[in-house]
Protein backbone atom coordinates (compact mmCIF):
# COMPACT_ATOMS: atom_id res chain seq x y z
CA UNK A 1 0.00 0.00 0.00
CA UNK A 2 2.75 2.14 0.48
CA UNK A 3 4.03 2.14 -2.88
CA UNK A 4 2.67 5.09 -5.47
CA UNK A 5 3.75 6.32 -8.99
CA UNK A 6 5.45 9.72 -10.19
CA UNK A 7 2.94 11.80 -12.50
CA UNK A 8 5.02 13.27 -15.74
CA UNK A 9 2.56 15.86 -15.62
CA UNK A 10 3.45 17.84 -12.63
CA UNK A 11 7.30 17.95 -12.38
CA UNK A 12 7.43 14.35 -10.90
CA UNK A 13 4.71 14.93 -8.12
CA UNK A 14 4.38 11.78 -6.31
CA UNK A 15 0.64 10.18 -6.90
CA UNK A 16 -0.38 8.17 -4.08
CA UNK A 17 -1.60 4.34 -5.40
CA UNK A 18 -5.12 3.66 -4.30
CA UNK A 19 -6.09 1.25 -2.00
CA UNK A 20 -9.47 0.90 -3.66
CA UNK A 21 -11.79 2.30 -5.51
CA UNK A 22 -15.61 2.11 -5.76
CA UNK A 23 -17.59 3.83 -8.68
CA UNK A 24 -16.10 8.01 -9.12
CA UNK A 25 -14.65 7.61 -5.18
CA UNK A 26 -11.30 6.59 -4.85
CA UNK A 27 -9.40 5.39 -0.93
CA UNK A 28 -5.86 6.69 0.14
CA UNK A 29 -3.75 6.21 2.94
CA UNK A 30 -2.48 9.87 4.10
CA UNK A 31 0.62 8.20 5.79
CA UNK A 32 1.54 11.74 7.48
CA UNK A 33 -2.02 10.83 9.66
CA UNK A 34 -2.10 7.57 9.33
CA UNK A 35 -5.64 7.90 8.26
CA UNK A 36 -7.68 6.74 5.46
CA UNK A 37 -9.12 9.55 2.98
CA UNK A 38 -11.43 9.33 0.19
CA UNK A 39 -11.07 11.53 -3.35
CA UNK A 40 -13.54 11.89 -6.27
CA UNK A 41 -11.22 13.13 -9.35
CA UNK A 42 -14.72 14.10 -11.01
CA UNK A 43 -16.09 16.93 -8.57
CA UNK A 44 -12.38 17.45 -6.47
CA UNK A 45 -13.91 16.42 -3.57
CA UNK A 46 -12.00 14.93 -0.83
CA UNK A 47 -13.30 13.67 2.72
CA UNK A 48 -12.28 11.55 5.68
CA UNK A 49 -15.19 9.84 6.05
CA UNK A 50 -16.44 7.44 3.64
CA UNK A 51 -18.96 8.22 0.91
CA UNK A 52 -22.24 7.09 1.29
CA UNK A 53 -22.65 6.31 -2.14
CA UNK A 54 -19.64 3.85 -2.43
CA UNK A 55 -18.40 0.59 -0.69
CA UNK A 56 -14.79 0.70 1.17
CA UNK A 57 -16.14 -2.25 3.59
CA UNK A 58 -13.04 -4.50 2.55
CA UNK A 59 -10.14 -2.11 2.30
CA UNK A 60 -9.28 -2.12 6.40
CA UNK A 61 -9.89 -6.32 6.38
CA UNK A 62 -6.63 -5.71 3.48
CA UNK A 63 -4.66 -3.64 5.19
CA UNK A 64 -2.21 -6.27 7.54
CA UNK A 65 -1.96 -5.68 11.20
CA UNK A 66 1.79 -3.88 11.31
CA UNK A 67 0.52 -1.28 9.21
CA UNK A 68 -2.86 -0.83 11.16
CA UNK A 69 -0.44 -0.48 13.85
CA UNK A 70 2.18 2.02 12.28
CA UNK A 71 -1.32 3.76 11.49
CA UNK A 72 -2.61 4.11 15.01
CA UNK A 73 0.36 5.23 16.36
CA UNK A 74 0.77 8.33 13.75
CA UNK A 75 -2.73 9.15 14.40
CA UNK A 76 -1.98 8.97 17.92
CA UNK A 77 0.94 11.30 17.39
CA UNK A 78 -0.81 13.68 14.76
CA UNK A 79 -3.62 14.00 17.49
CA UNK A 80 -1.18 14.65 20.36
CA UNK A 81 0.46 17.42 18.38
CA UNK A 82 -2.47 18.63 16.88
CA UNK A 83 -3.62 19.71 20.78
CA UNK A 84 -0.44 20.48 22.22
CA UNK A 85 -0.15 22.84 18.70
CA UNK A 86 -3.84 24.15 19.62
CA UNK A 87 -3.67 25.00 23.46
CA UNK A 88 0.05 27.08 22.68
CA UNK A 89 -1.85 29.21 20.61
CA UNK A 90 -4.95 29.61 22.40
CA UNK A 91 -4.42 29.07 25.51
CA UNK A 92 -7.36 29.39 28.15
CA UNK A 93 -8.31 33.00 29.56
CA UNK A 94 -9.15 33.23 32.79
CA UNK A 95 -11.41 36.18 32.64
CA UNK A 96 -15.04 35.69 31.72
CA UNK A 97 -17.34 37.99 29.93
CA UNK A 98 -20.69 39.15 31.80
Amino acid sequence: FSSSTTNGNNNNRVVPKALGTSGNWSAYLDESKGLIYYFNPTTGESKWEAPHDADFSTIEMEIDGAKKAEMRERLKTYLEERLKNSTTKNPSSSSSSS
